[in-house]
């Protein structure tokens, strides 16, 4: 008898395409590499930096990076001479003149009304930051444009008076309503978060109840009224305690800092005001004004676009869209509290929102919060995180935007092609220049084959014995999209061609969202653990980012949790209906590699029951919920008092340029090669030095007939 021959084996290999990248990626892989390592030079050494020769040997430790990115400070500030113009343009006034001959035209079509308001509305839909570039070609081109958008400034509280409840109007003599003008809404907005002051400590304006805690006076004020108030009626004894309680702790924790800083020898704080300012309590306040505006006048807002909005999670994102029913472009840029791993979540609510009004989003643009780090005693560019995170954030990122694109794909949103604001994040995400274009292009290439109407027909039935005779150009496509969500694992180095039913067909499901995904795309050690222990990578990597802590990011989320706790207010508790359970998860594009938590599985009911019991827009803003709001703006009182003591004693827990990274040798993580990797620095030191002087060094022995040096870690 002949013995059976072993079946070949061999391996699945990512393909890399030759020309352009597909039309949605844009470029030639080697102009994205070229792109990209652009614009990682500048976060790395500054805007007129370059990158010199690094050893091959060993990485640059982080003083090299810290005194290269001092040299070319330096250098940029010795050649910016006094006296030298910066502004972009020329000191002769007849130029100027001109120029502002040129562009009066353009100003005198934007004033019409419904030419300008057209233009606008498109410079919105394809590039939000075209409209700025537009106003500030000339005073009268900021003035045209100003007519067909509105601005919130919420650190100098400006909200065109649209914040004012019809009670409160009704309420005021008529000298306070006079200098009142409600300038409502319109159809563009821009809320705008932060100051564009340089100044850390600029002032920020507190509106509403939680200026009672912005100065000592203002508490005391607050002090008297309510011991009168208490003593006048008892019931008011409960909903004053809060305050009470918040009081005696601010006072405790400023007393114990004025004596620790005399101990040290060094200046205390005052009562009233410092430097920092009542920063907490300043951003603490804006919800409530944010949320009134938007609620009285956003019903004919169809673009908006929050920038660097503090103390907004995906909880206040859902009031806002649930204020402005007819909302079509959303953009949402360095938000501190979205992350990366938001995207699925904020596109499950634009579905949700569009089951439940009919209305959907023309576009999303989405930056998540991003971190260039300290440009002082950086221990490394992570983009991602402010610290590195104790995970494979690469391969994280490559199915969280994965399950991102199947779910945008069926809403007609656009993520990710050139251009995208979150594109150009993905662009700055730590890993080997051109892998996020080469999974971008794989994943596009695989999407113009799915969207055929029979291409996964077999998924709708019970068996799908037809698998056997499906198209091979599909089976490939599918297998270049696999192999491209795990480039840089163990996993993606090692599949083989014969083993790919069983890739395909062993799926787990995640114990945190419920997803059903091929088990291939889990981490290692999750095949070891039991069913309610099994998480994917994406709720890894949320995980992560929901734990920071640094600049207080956890204070902020309790601070959000209090401020949105009412349980006398949500709606009832019937069991979830059917059109509920499936308007709280946007339904990927069908694949055969995700599917989502099942109908009536306990994950969709969770989300629907989280949903329930946010308050909605209408009961937050009501004045009852005064004494609500003043015991969250008492919490955030208690954090700037604290974070005025350690400023004062050098300590910058959440400072926008002195707060320090975590060393990776006392993060008590075993593998720091994990941690190393998710820098720019290791990256590009592995990338275009280390590899290249391997394989240097590889062609010289295979040339003298010598072998070759092994890769560390080869063994």
């Amino acid at each position: 008898m002949v013995p059976r021959r072993p079946l070949p084996h061999s391996k699945m290999e990512l393909t890399i395409p030759d020309g352009k990248l597909h039309k949605v990626v844009g470029r030639t892989l080697e102009d994205q590499e070229t792109h990209q390592l652009k614009l990682i030079t500048k976060l790395l050494v500054g805007p007129n930096g370059s990158l010199p020769d690094l050893p091959a040997d060993s990485a640059p430790k982080p003083a090299f990076w810290d005194d290269l990115r001092q040299q070319f400070l330096t250098a940029w500030v010795r050649q910016d001479k006094p006296g030298k113009s910066t502004s972009g343009a020329g000191p002769d006034k007849g130029a100027t003149s001109q120029a502002g001959q040129i562009n009066n035209p353009l100003e005198t079509l934007l004033k019409v009304v419904p030419i300008g308001s057209e233009i606008i509305a498109h410079l919105w839909l394809v590039d939000t930051a075209a409209v700025g570039k537009l106003a500030s070609v000339s005073k009268g081109c900021f003035d045209a444009v100003a007519i067909h958008m509105s601005k919130f400034d919420l650190p100098a509280g400006e909200y065109r008076d649209c914040e004012w409840l019809p009670e409160e109007l009704a309420r005021m003599n008529d000298a306070d309503r006079a200098i009142i003008d409600i300038g409502g809404i319109g159809r563009n907005l821009l809320i705008r978060g932060k100051s564009l002051s340089n100044d850390p400590y600029a002032g920020h304006i507190v509106k509403g109840i939680p200026r009672f805690w912005s100065s000592l006076q203002q508490r005391d004020e607050l002090w008297a009224i309510s011991e009168v108030m208490c003593e006048a009626n008892p019931d008011y004894v409960d909903d004053f305690a809060p305050f009470h309680h918040g009081e005696n702790k601010l006072l405790e924790i400023e007393d114990r800092w004025r004596r620790r800083l005399q101990e040290m020898g060094l200046p205390s704080p005052t009562r009233d005001a410092d430097d920092r300012g009542n920063l907490y309590v300043a951003e603490m306040s804006y919800n409530i004004p944010m949320l009134r505006s938007l609620f009285q006048f956003g019903g004919a807002l169809t673009a908006l676009q929050l920038h660097e909005v503090p103390m907004m999670d995906i909880r206040i994102l859902e009031l806002i869209l649930s204020a402005c029913p007819v909302l079509e472009i959303l953009g949402i840029v360095k938000c501190e509290l979205l992350h990366v791993a938001h995207i699925n979540q904020i596109l499950d609510l634009v579905f949700q929102r569009a089951t439940k009004t009919g209305k959907k989003l023309r576009s999303l643009q989405f930056y998540p919060r991003s971190y260039t780090e300290p440009a002082h005693n950086r221990t490394g560019t992570h983009v991602v995180s402010w610290n590195p995170l104790k995970t494979n954030v690469e391969t994280s990122i490559f199915v969280t935007v994965f399950l991102a694109i199947l779910k945008a794909v069926p809403m007609g949103i656009d993520l990710v092609s050139e251009g995208q604001l979150f594109r150009r994040f993905l662009d700055l995400v730590p890993m080997k220049p051109g892998q996020m274009a080469l999974f971008l292009h794989h994943v596009h290439k695989w999407l113009d084959a799915a969207k055929t109407p029979k291409a996964y027909a077999w998924l709708t039935e019970e068996s799908s014995p037809q698998i056997q005779s499906r198209d091979p150009r599909l089976l490939m496509l599918e297998d270049q999209v696999l192999l491209s969500m795990l480039q840089g694992t163990k996993e993606g180095k090692t599949m083989e061609k014969h083993r790919r039913p069983i890739y395909y067909h062993v799926k787990y499901e995640c114990c945190g969202c419920g997803c059903q995904m091929l088990a291939v795309l889990f981490r290692r050690e999750m095949k070891s653990r039991s069913a309610d222990h099994r998480f994917c990578r994406i709720c890894d990597l949320r995980g992560e980012l929901n734990a920071e802590s640094h600049h207080r990011l956890h204070d902020k989320r309790a601070m959000l949790n209090s401020f949105l706790y009412s349980p006398k207010d949500t709606e009832d508790k019937a069991d979830p209906t059917d059109a509920e359970l499936r308007s709280v998860w946007a339904p990927p594009h069908r694949n055969p590699f995700i599917e989502g938590p099942i109908i009536n599985g306990p994950h969709r009911e969770e989300a629907v029951l989280q949903h329930r019991n946010l308050p909605r827009v209408h009961v937050l803003m009501h004045e009852s919920r005064h004494f609500d709001i003043l015991n969250t703006a008492g919490q955030a009182a208690i954090l700037d008092a604290m974070e005025t003591g350690c400023w004062k004693a050098g300590v910058f827990n959440d400072h926008p340029a002195l707060t320090e990274q975590t060393p990776y040798t006392k993060m008590r993580v075993p593998n720091q090669k994990m941690l190393r990797k998710q820098a720019w620095e290791y990256v590009i030191w592995k990338t275009y030095y280390k590899d290249a002087g391997l394989a240097e060094q590889q062609a010289a022995a295979i040339a003298a007939g010598h072998e070759p040096p092994k890769p560390a870690g080869f063994w």
